[in-house]
């Protein structure tokens, strides 16, 4: 079985163990185990076990070897903390030693669990108090209670003991046993015979085992009838046994740590998700930081919210300012987020991290469009929040103003580089345009970061003045000094020295002139294997990238000759990237080569020079092989990143995202000759091509959504220097699924028709590559209601990968075949007979001589007949579906995804022929291949549970309805949030189910959630919404006269299928 991969956000529940064998028992009462994490925070060296109980999504997590008590257990939740920020409880499992009291009478096996009592929170730690006289125990201090919700649902369950007698706990047992027979010998309960009390005051003999104590000390306790893991209910930590202040009944050794460190006990939640990219030596500023507040506050806006704008020059410290900001002045909110808007990409994977942060409903659900929703409604409906929205750009103010709610409730700090951006969103009095330090404020940054005796004021202003007090430039070159051991003297003289050689051209900012000379002292610093996966950064848009993503995709990374053709200078700008370079820029491109010539990094060469020898080729394969070895361990690239962020190039947020200023990437780029760029290009895009993903779309949208924007960089820049292959196609091929997937159907249209240009000028406008992804163009022109023309190019991808011979063939010999439409014209009547014909010939090409390429040309017919079925009768779709899933299972086999799906479509066209038997059986048969190919909780196994569910509703088996909706219900809001449309079609299911049954108040309540729900995400003329409405009309109707109306058969309508349809794509 497929083990699921969810998002961190995903995982409520952390279970800590500190033994080994705790460990193992924890981890065989799981229902279902996950792979993951999807990704682990810098610094945590915890070893997870991911899996789920119930609809509870848990992280097991153990002590390390031979590291107890409460200093290991805090280490392990706080690590926990920073991987799985959704975290709501907290529990430390595992064996203790029982301490029996004449009213609890304790056994081996028993379970205990902690609760608050008096002025106790459930916990009372050995080291928060001290022995005094008579052995009294005396408490010092005291420990978290646990969260309220737990303290309920104890309630609850000890309540369902007492009254029910209810004890699932042999049940459990057994089926763990069953899963896991090596635990039958050393997990099984050894009888009452081995459950030996001794005397508290006793002395044990010292062997490992009481076979030599003296058994005149053991307690006397009567025999149990039966005993089936009693559970007790009490404060359970105290070493002193004999003390009657507490009702304890176990000892352990960790407990106290948890209840510390988790920070859920809190009543206020309080979630900071701000990168720590802030400068250590931050200072100065006071003025604006003291004009972000006024504006912020001004007059009554800072109860109804409030945003203001920076705006600047790159590297004069706008990010820094903002993060600076917040920082100070965290007391005063509850929420504090960062976000990216440089691209439409960077601010919906920021609305993702953001959601997945708050656990918002459907926060891990692959629809981005949903997320940004549930999140705009989170600041509308909540207070004491702020938000840094960071380098926005142009493209992505309209969907900056779609994603935030018109009256705020809280506080946004916008950056930009353009200040009619920021005029735009805010009025004049909240724009603040930030300048470059004063000669004050520069020396004082300056000799904060020197830190070195003998730097004097002096020294301090004059470098601050020669590189015109940008707050960027200064800190690259003071923090260069102090890793070189410079004082500021040698500092200010080598600054001199590197100006110097900077040509005197105009540039389109000064203060380029300044950067580049810091970045150039900066340079001499590193080594070359540095400098190389410093250039593979560089081209990966290093705004938050993921350090994920380059381990990812580094095992099989392979070697990339430097042996390059040239392109046209009239076609370099292809691209897309710097498409029409001012007339300053290229003077400011040639300023900065000119002035890195002597560095051997932008050498110009012709291109007879492009062929290395067979030396150079050897000492480039064996720096590629070195790099590629760091990229491949963890700890070695964190060691080299670590060397990068001494440089002040790089900087690192504490989970592992990368970053470097946008003015040092552009800079740092152009300094890297062309060929060498060619080649790293190439190394990225096989980074990337392997660590995006290329199916499960749905289960791993939070994956999907954090590679996005250095993908399409790493794309762009494949285009713009003419690099494409058959692998970064298929990469491309990915993203647009994705972006079919997340409901961006517009960019997926986009994208694949500018994905098929490049592959019609790579491949050729007839290779099969560019016919599939014609098809898929088509596919989703249909999807957007261009039916017609979608239908004309899958049916031209059909004639031409089949062939001119090959169709004429199959229209000879089975257009005139019996059966084949007998209805009545319509449109698609020529294209389905078309579709017939093909697929018999293909069935009996039994070699697939005369067509060989029948699977893409039955992925194809699948696609075009999709979107004929208002063109034919649910009879004419089952015998079709019938005949193509009996050609499929033949040529490929059932396992197949193209099979699997067909065999959902002829569920469908099953249920619509009311043979429900038929599709039950499919369904029982097609269910466990389903789990196989996508697991439990993907959507094409979901759907066809639907499917499922609407054969047993055709049969009047509603029990089974409920169960089986039930089931998807909870499957959905686990893996994408509660908040979905498939939720509340589900629930519409149910309710309809519920009246079948006579529960009429109870259908109507399902009905008028789901109608709530669906109108959320649909407008009142979708089918869902329709449906819905037509069945709270008809039950109303039935409550109000008292009487039974004929009940529509809502659940078997064509539109349900098409509803059902539109879910899985």
């Amino acid at each position: 079985m497929v083990r699921p991969i969810l998002p961190n956000s995903h995982y409520t529940v952390a279970w800590i163990c500190a033994l080994p064998v705790e460990r193992a028992a924890g981890c065989s009462m799981l229902d279902l185990e996950h792979d993951g994490p999807s990704e682990v925070s810098l610094g945590d060296d915890n070893a997870y076990q991911l899996g789920s109980i119930g609809r509870h999504n848990i992280v097991i997590a153990s002590l390390p070897l031979g590291s107890y008590g409460t200093t290991s257990a805090a280490v392990v939740a706080t690590q926990m903390k920073s991987t799985f920020r959704s975290l709501k409880v907290y529990l430390m499992v595992g064996i203790g030693g029982g301490i029996p009291k004449p009213s609890h009478d304790i056994r081996l096996g028993d379970i205990v669990i902690s609760k608050p009592e008096n002025n106790l929170g459930g916990v009372v730690q050995y080291d928060l108090g001290k022995t005094v006289k008579r052995g009294h125990f005396e408490r010092c201090g005291s420990l978290n209670k646990p969260p309220q919700i737990l303290l309920t649902a104890i309630a609850g369950l000890q309540a369902s003991h007492e009254l029910k007698g209810i004890n699932k706990i042999r049940n459990y047992l057994s089926e763990a046993y069953q899963k896991h027979p090596n635990l039958v010998e050393a997990y099984t309960h050894q009888g009452q015979e081995h459950d030996v009390l001794y005397k508290a005051d006793y002395e044990h003999e010292g062997d490992t085992t009481c076979e030599s104590c003296n058994t005149d000390e053991v307690v006397s306790r009567k025999e149990l009838v039966s005993q089936i893991a009693p559970l007790g209910i009490s404060s359970p930590l105290s070493l002193e046994s004999s003390s009657p202040q507490y009702t304890n009944l176990q000892i352990t050794a960790q407990a106290g740590s948890t209840m510390r460190q988790d920070p859920r006990h809190v009543a206020k939640q309080h979630i900071f998700d701000i990168p720590r990219i802030l400068h250590p030596h931050f200072s100065g500023r006071q003025k604006y930081l003291q004009q972000i507040y006024d504006a912020l506050h001004r007059g009554s806006t800072s109860e109804r919210g409030a945003i203001v704008s920076i705006f600047g020059i790159p590297g004069v410290g706008k990010s820094q300012l903002s993060i600076k900001y917040v920082m100070e002045n965290r007391n005063g909110y509850n929420f504090g987020f960062y976000a990216i808007a440089k691209t439409v990409d960077h601010w919906l994977s920021s609305c993702t991290n953001i959601a997945l942060a708050l656990n918002l409903p459907g926060a891990g659900s692959i629809d981005q469009g949903q997320i940004t929703q549930a999140l705009k409604r989170w600041f509308a409906s909540n207070t004491d929040w702020v938000l840094i929205i960071d380098d926005a750009a142009s493209s992505v103010v309209e969907l900056l103003r779609s994603s935030l709610p018109q009256n705020l409730n809280g506080h946004v700090i916008l950056s930009t580089r353009d200040k009619h951006i920021a005029h735009e969103f805010c009025p004049s009095a909240c724009c603040i345009q930030l300048l470059e330090m004063d000669l004050t404020e520069g020396k004082e940054l300056v000799l904060k970061i020197s830190s070195r005796e003998g730097d004097t004021s002096e020294v301090a202003e004059r470098i601050s003045q020669e590189l015109g007090g940008l707050p960027l430039a200064l800190e690259q070159s003071v923090r260069c000094a102090v890793q070189r051991c410079w004082n500021l003297s040698t500092l200010f003289d080598n600054l001199q020295e590197s100006k110097l050689q900077v040509v005197k051209d105009p540039i389109e900012n000064s203060h380029h002139a300044d950067v580049i000379t810091t970045l150039d002292i900066a340079l001499k610093e590193l080594g070359p294997t540095h400098i190389d996966i410093l250039k593979l950064i560089l081209l990966m848009r290093p705004q938050a990238l993921p350090l994920a993503l380059l381990t990812d995709g580094a095992p099989d990374l392979s070697y990339v000759r430097g042996e390059y053709h040239t392109r046209d200078e009239t076609n370099d700008s292809s691209g897309g990237i710097n498409a029409a370079p001012t007339k300053e820029s290229k003077i400011w491109r040639k300023r900065i080569q000119n002035r890195f010539t002597g560095l051997r990094l932008m050498k110009s060469k012709t291109k007879s020079e492009f062929t290395v020898s067979q030396h150079e080729n050897t000492m480039k394969l064996r720096a590629f092989n070195h790099m590629r070895g760091i990229l491949q361990s963890k700890s070695e690239l964190d060691k080299a990143i670590l060397v990068l962020e001494k440089s002040s190039i790089v900087r690192r947020s504490e989970n592992g995202r990368i970053w470097v200023h946008d003015l040092f990437r552009e800079i740092l780029q152009f300094k890297i000759e062309e060929s060498e760029r060619k080649v790293f290009v190439q190394y990225a895009a096989q980074i990337v091509g392997r660590g995006f993903p290329v199916e499960s779309f749905h289960t791993k949208s939070a994956i999907c959504s954090c590679y996005l924007p250095h993908a399409l960089e790493v794309m762009m820049l494949l285009e713009k220097y003419n690099l494409h292959n058959k692998e970064t196609l298929l990469t491309m091929r990915s993203i647009g699924k994705y972006y079919s997937c997340s409901g961006r159907i517009s960019e997926s249209l986009r994208w694949s028709q500018h994905l098929l240009k490049i592959t019609n000028d790579t491949l050729g406008q007839g290779h099969r590559e560019s016919l599939i992804i014609m098809a898929e163009v088509g596919t989703i022109l249909g999807a957007q209601g261009s039916t017609d023309e979608g239908l004309q190019m899958n049916t031209c991808v059909l004639i031409d990968l089949a062939g001119s011979d090959f169709i004429q063939y199959a229209r000879d010999r089975f257009a005139s075949t019996n059966n084949l439409v007998a209805s009545a014209e319509n449109k698609g009547i020529e294209v389905f007979q078309l579709c017939q014909c093909v697929l018999r010939a293909i069935d009996c090409d039994q070699d697939h001589m005369a067509c060989p390429d029948w699977e893409s040309i039955l992925i194809v017919i699948g696609n075009i007949v999709s979107k004929l079925t208002h063109h034919i009768t649910p009879g004419e779709g089952t015998e079709f579906y019938r005949e193509m899933l009996a050609t499929e299972v033949k040529i490929m086999g059932e396992e197949d995804p193209s099979t699997a799906n067909t065999a959902c479509s002829l569920i469908n066209f099953l249920i619509l022929y009311e043979r429900y038997e038929e599709a039950l059986e499919l369904c029982n048969h097609f269910i466990p291949i389903m789990i196989t190919i996508y697991g439990e909780n993907d959507w094409p196994t979901l759907n066809i549970l639907y499917r499922q569910a609407m054969a047993f509703f055709g049969q009047g088996n509603y029990d089974e309805v409920r169960q089986i909706l039930e089931m998807a219900i909870s499957r959905v809001k686990n893996t994408y949030g509660e908040d979905h449309p498939f939720v509340y079609q589900s629930i519409r299911g149910l309710g309809q189910a519920l009246e079948r049954q006579g529960h009429d108040d109870e259908a109507l309540a399902y009905f008028e959630q789901a109608y709530s729900g669906s109108q959320r995400f649909f407008d009142n003329n979708h089918y869902e919404v329709q449906l819905t409405a037509r069945c709270i009309r008809h039950l109303k109707e039935k409550l109000d006269n008292d009487r039974v109306p004929e009940v529509l058969r809502y659940l078997y309508t064509t539109r349900s299928i098409e509803c059902i349809e539109g879910n899985r794509d």
